[in-house]
């Protein structure tokens, strides 16, 4: 009697053992993050467009917004949310290019201007000459 009882409780143990050691190991799953991985490259050189047309200064608003898609995009990734760091990298990567598009706008108009005072600079400048050769030719 003895030997079954301590019969019993090691042989439960070695069946509950064996068929723990049975049962499959699930795999981790893996995900395709190629999507995500080129989404964050498209942004990262829409962004370097961006700072080229000095973009955080011309267009800071705009430069700004993109930033902070861009940090939502990194959070997501290590997060693993791979489905809104896709998402987020997209949007960022159209709000760099709008930023650049505004940046540039905003260089053409402020070079339009500069032109635009030069020539009343110099249209200034004419009348002056001329004004001033009248009144010298007045004098004689």
């Amino acid at each position: 009697m003895k030997i079954a009882r301590l019969a019993i409780p090691v042989l439960l143990t070695a069946l509950a053992l064996a068929s723990c050691a049975s049962a499959p190991v699930e795999a981790p799953i893996e995900v395709d993050t190629t999507a995500v991985r080129q989404a964050k490259a498209d942004a990262d050189s829409a962004r370097t467009e961006a700072e080229e047309v000095k973009a955080p200064r011309g267009a800071k608003p705009e430069f700004e917004e993109a930033e902070a898609l861009y940090a939502q995009a990194v959070e997501a990734e290590s997060g693993e949310d791979y489905e809104s760091a896709l998402e987020l990298y997209t949007k960022a990567g159209a709000a760099y290019k709008a930023a650049k598009e505004a940046a540039v706008i905003a260089r053409d108009e402020a070079l339009a201007a500069m032109k635009e005072a030069d020539a009343a600079i110099s249209q200034t400048e004419t009348a002056a000459d001329e004004a001033l050769q009248a009144a010298q030719g007045e004098d004689s």
